[in-house]
């Protein structure tokens, strides 16, 4: 009966607390009776999703590296011997030293030794781990590309566009940690490369009850375990891959990976090129806008001006020289260069706007064991991330040229000791990051920032603007007119002496392109202790953080977390709460720009008189999380886990968008009040045959003022008043359910996902309606908004996806699989946002149909 529970128990793993680096080594030496060691034997480590297999060596010892957190079975067999089972938790870093005993299979047919995974599994912790199947079989014509997809399956996630995504109301807000080194810099398509998914062993999702040792951005803890040659028990070992899809869109990849016979040597090396019609999500698709003058432009689900191709390289290489130290390098670079979807408008004008990312990344590291449980991690690393979009001809109603560097170079260092009852860990992550970055822009277009009649403007050498309104208006007319105009741009306005002939106003002096060159150095220091004490039925994690922020505002912060779960004896349901102090720094990406003195020269005058200041400097988000939940297994095939959550914030962190542009300008409003409800459920039900399902319901409200951005248009009193509103985070359900059957004996895996959103919050009002259908830039996205909704959201939708894959052919060589993906099956047509001041415009993708080719080797 308690073999029952403890194999439940590792079928339907929920992902204890993780450390850091989310993978372990769990090694040993196989004896008889009476300790001679048994070579030769079969060791296999394997848990619901995961199966490892090795024979001892001529001392009897094996070793399984790289297994990520959780609890295994660990069996061991020989001719002549009884078979032995042992429960094993990974639950660190720290190497799982063990001895196994096999005795005579005369006097026993099998030997079974009990742990207490059954009851450790009990962690105060939201973590959710990304299923196997999912990993290995990634949907799309460009795999390598699908990071944010499969973060959606975990339940609290909604989807935004070009990439972003929002974990339990936050914007983005992620941290990726790859082999325990934290990736804090925003890695949607917009701003770089994200990690390819292909590459990870393991992938969990943490949300709630996050751990000290992570900070700067932490509504979600992306915690990847990367694929390692060593363990593979083979000298060479990959896979070669093509696949073809809708918006011609293809890719082409490979992965080579493999250990040395000693197997004290590893590498494993990936690489992909891909090519799409349909790069980002664009502003305008499936439509026709028609102009006043008679002309037509049509959007296939592609969008316009939208085709983007790009390449990545990730290699791991691992170094074993003993049994007590263990050295790995990570090297990651990408590059992507891709257009700037245009709105119709801009299509006829002839706009031609492209941006290129390109990032690379070191991480090399060493740990040593050291006493009984412990283990020392030194791992330095560089980051360097590089962003450009250029201007063409026919830009409007701004043509601008952008620019951006950031480089961070820092080291994570930490000691964890790990016992029976107690796991400990105390460390640092220091670092700098020098950036730079380059704004230039002028206005193409007359109507962007109409010159009120009759006024005059005498623009300075410096680029000042002295503007004089027409003397027979009243201060409340001038205070109307400067929510639609903003003389500071004047200056800038390559239209601005045409409008002053067709207005009867005057403008002296010489307008230029406004341009701005900031460079600054930034650093962080962290620290914190944490420890996870088991006793019994009950689990206690705490511990805590204290950052000293130092780039455009100076600032500290002290962060204790606590949590506690508990397992209760007579039904094995775990219950769990906890609560997190959270510091979550400004995003750096453009936060020079939109602070600048350059750009605070351009707010408008009326934003100044109700602001009372050009310019407020984003400071930390400050946060209270509280969390309560449960987790329940139904017998051996079915786990439950629902969680309550609140959040109570202070300067909230988001973004403002420019235009229907790439480029995003951090902001942060002065509260936020989030609340959420997440459930996941996950039943086996035998045959193969596999049904998940996440659940999500959040409620977002924000508080003015705005802090940061680059606000170009006047400020409505809504905008620097005091009243709550609804934030684009708010959704009310996102529901995601998948079906799986897996045949591992032919090869055959099948999926049918659905998932359901009932849709983000505009930035428009019914009111706005009759304007936004006499714009053709605009007009077709009205008929895919819900005005019964209040405020304004775009409509619910529902989308399938079917996937599957087979082997063709299966040999000792090898096998080719092939694999065939209908993505949004009934081609439901819908919007991520509209209009959004945070988001702006971005369509959900129509169908995609995709056939992927592998060999794998």
């Amino acid at each position: 009966m308690k073999m029952a529970a403890v194999t439940a128990a590792i079928i339907f793993l929920a992902p204890v607390a993780a450390y850091g680096q989310a993978a372990g080594v769990v090694r040993g030496i196989a004896r008889d009776a009476h300790g001679a060691v048994i070579a030769g034997a079969m060791v296999t480590l394997s848990r619901a999703d995961d199966l490892r297999y090795e024979r001892t060596d001529r001392e009897g010892r094996f070793t399984f590296f790289n297994v990520p957190f959780g609890p295994y079975l660990l069996s061991a067999s020989q001719t002549g011997f009884a078979t032995v089972t042992r429960e094993v938790l990974v639950q660190s870093s720290v190497p799982v030293d063990l001895e196994l005993v096999l005795v005579p299979s005369g006097l026993a047919e099998e030997v079974t030794v009990m742990g207490e995974a059954a009851v450790k599994i009990g962690a105060a912790a939201s973590e959710y781990g990304v299923d196997r199947e999912s990993l290995r079989n990634i949907a799309g014509a460009l795999p390598s590309r699908q990071m944010e997809t499969l973060i959606l399956s975990v339940p609290g996630t909604a989807r935004d566009g070009k990439g972003v995504f929002h974990a339990r109301g936050a914007h983005y807000q992620a941290s990726v940690v790859i082999d325990g080194v934290p990736v804090s810099d925003q890695l949607s398509t917009i701003y770089a490369n994200n990690f390819d998914a292909r590459n990870a062993e393991d992938l969990n999702v943490q949300l709630g009850s996050i751990p000290p040792e992570f900070g700067n951005k932490v509504s979600a803890v992306i915690q990847v375990t990367t694929r390692s040659g060593l363990g593979a028990g083979k000298r060479l070992f990959g896979e070669l891959s093509s696949s073809l899809g809708s918006f011609a869109s293809g890719e082409a990849g490979f992965k080579l990976g493999g250990e040395s016979r000693d197997r004290r040597w590893g590498y494993f090396v990936s690489g992909a090129f891909n090519r799409s019609s349909r790069f980002v999500d664009p502003p305008f698709q499936n439509a026709q806008a028609i102009f006043a003058d008679g002309r037509v432009v049509t959007a296939s689900g592609r969008g316009l001006h939208n085709t983007g191709a790009s390449q990545n390289l990730f290699a791991r290489f691992d170094f074993v020289p003993d049994d007590r130290n263990f050295f790995k390098l990570n090297l990651v670079a990408a590059r992507s260069r891709f257009e700037v979807p245009n709105l119709p408008s801009q299509q006829l004008n002839g706009q031609d706007q492209k941006q290129e990312n390109r990032n690379l990344a070191i991480y090399p590291s060493w740990q040593r064991a050291v006493g009984g449980g412990g283990l020392v991690t030194i791992a330095p690393y560089l980051r360097l991330f590089t962003a450009g979009a250029t201007s063409s001809a026919g830009d409007t109603p701004i043509s601008f040229d952008y620019g951006r560097r950031l480089a961070t170079y820092g080291l994570v260092a930490s000691y964890a000791h790990s016992t029976a009852s107690h796991q400990f860990k105390t460390g640092l992550d220091l670092f700098a990051f020098p950036v730079s970055e380059r704004f230039d822009f002028e206005i193409t277009d007359a109507s962007y920032n109409p010159l009120p009649v009759n006024s005059r403007a005498i623009i300075r050498p410096d680029g000042q603007v002295e503007f004089f309104f027409d003397p027979r208006l009243s201060e409340e007319e001038r205070c109307e007119l400067l929510l639609v105009f903003n003389p500071n741009l004047v200056a800038y306005d390559r239209t601005i002496y045409e409008q002053a002939r067709a207005s009867g106003s005057v403008v002296q002096g010489a307008v230029r392109r406004f341009t701005a060159s900031p460079r600054r150095t930034g650093r962080q220091f962290s620290f914190y202790v944490q420890d996870t004490f088991r006793r019994g039925a009950w689990t206690l994690s705490g511990g805590v953080r204290i950052d000293r922020y130092a780039f455009l505002v100076r600032d500290s912060a002290i962060s204790p977390r606590l949590g506690v779960a508990y397992r209760v004896p007579l039904t094995g349901t775990v219950v769990r709460a906890s609560y997190n102090r959270i510091a979550q720094t400004p995003s750096t990406e453009n936060l020079l720009i939109s602070e600048s003195p350059e750009a605070a020269s351009l707010v408008n005058p009326e934003t100044v008189r109700r602001l009372g200041a050009r310019l407020r400097f984003v400071p930390l988000e400050r946060a209270n999380w509280y969390e309560a939940g449960a987790q329940h297994l139904f017998g051996r095939r079915v786990k439950l886990d629902v969680a309550y959550y609140a959040k109570r914030i202070r300067n909230i962190h988001d973004n403002d968008q420019f235009l229907n542009t790439t480029i995003i300008f951090p902001i942060a409003l002065a509260r936020g009040r989030v609340d959420g409800l997440d459930l996941s459920f996950d039943a086996r039900l035998g045959g193969g045959v596999r049904t998940i399902l996440s659940l999500g319901t959040v409620r977002a409200r924000v508080r003015p003022p705005f802090a940061g951005g680059l606000f170009l248009s006047g400020a409505t009193p809504e905008d620097f008043g005091d009243r709550e509103f609804v934030i684009d985070h708010d959704q009310k359900l996102n529901l995601q359910t998948a079906i799986q059957y897996v045949n591992e004996r032919i090869g055959l895996f099948a999926q049918f996902l659905v998932r359901h959103d009932s849709g983000l919050v505009t930035g428009v009002s019914a009111e706005d309606v009759p304007a936004l259908l006499a714009d053709p830039d605009t007009a077709a996205g009205v008929p895919l908004l819900d005005f019964t909704e209040e405020p304004v959201r775009v409509r619910a939708r529902t989308t399938f996806d079917v996937s599957v894959g087979y082997d063709l052919v299966r040999s000792a060589g090898g096998r080719v699989r092939v694999q065939f993906d209908a993505l949004n099956l009934t081609n439901r047509l819908g919007l991520y946002n509209f209009l959004s001041v945070f988001g702006g415009t971005n369509y959900a993708p129509p169908r995609a149909l995709s056939v992927q080719v592998k060999y794998i080797f």
